[in-house]
C-alpha cells in the first residue's frame, strides 16, 4: 500500500524532496516512508511529537539500489536550510523540526550553528523529522 502523508508538514516535505531532484538532476533518487507517527502522538522514546522516517535510495551503476551516500545528505539539509519557508510557511527552520539521520551514538557529527545533527551507521542512513511540540506550536500555545 502506498503512503500518503496527511499533515501540512509531510506534504510539504515531500514537496520539498521532488523539487530537490529536480534542482540536482538525481531524477533516480527514490524516498522510501519506513515509519511515522503523527503529532502528539507518543514516540518509541516516549515523548510527544511527530517524526517521520525516510530512506533513500539511488540505482548504482550495475543498476542495483543501494542507500544514498551521504554527500546527497548534505545537499539535502543545504536546500531544505535555503528553501524551507518556502514550503512549510514557518518563520523559523530550527523552531519546529530538528532534522538529522539515523541518530545512533557510532559516527556523529554535529553542525551545532545550524541546530541539526547528521551520523552514518554501517552505510545506512534515515532521515528523520522530529516536530517537538508541533500541535501546541500550529495552535499558538
Amino acid at each position: 500500500m502506498k503512503y500518503i502523508p496527511n499533515t501540512e508538514i509531510e506534504i510539504r516535505f515531500i514537496a520539498a524532496l521532488k523539487a530537490f531532484k529536480l534542482e540536482t538532476g538525481l531524477s533516480g533518487l527514490e524516498y522510501v516512508i519506513s515509519s511515522t507517527y503523527r503529532p502528539g502522538e507518543q514516540s518509541e522514546h516516549g515523548k510527544p511529537g511527530g517524526a517521520m522516517d525516510v530512506y533513500f535510495m539511488i540505482h548504482s551503476e550495475s543498476g542495483r539500489k543501494e542507500f544514498a551516500p551521504l554527500s546527497v545528505y548534505i545537499d539535502l539539509f543545504a536546500f531544505l536550510l535555503d528553501n524551507w519557508e518556502g514550503y512549510a510557511g514557518l518563520d523559523a527552520f530550527n523552531d519546529q523540526i530538528h532534522i538529522h539521520l539515523d541518530m545512533r551514538p557510532d559516527n556523529v557529527f554535529f553542525l551545532e550553528d545550524k541546530g541539526y545533527a547528521f551520523a552514518v551507521a554501517n552505510n545506512r542512513a534515515a532521515l528523520l523529522l522530529e516536530v517537538a511540540d508541533y500541535q501546541k506550536k500550529s495552535a499558538g500555545v
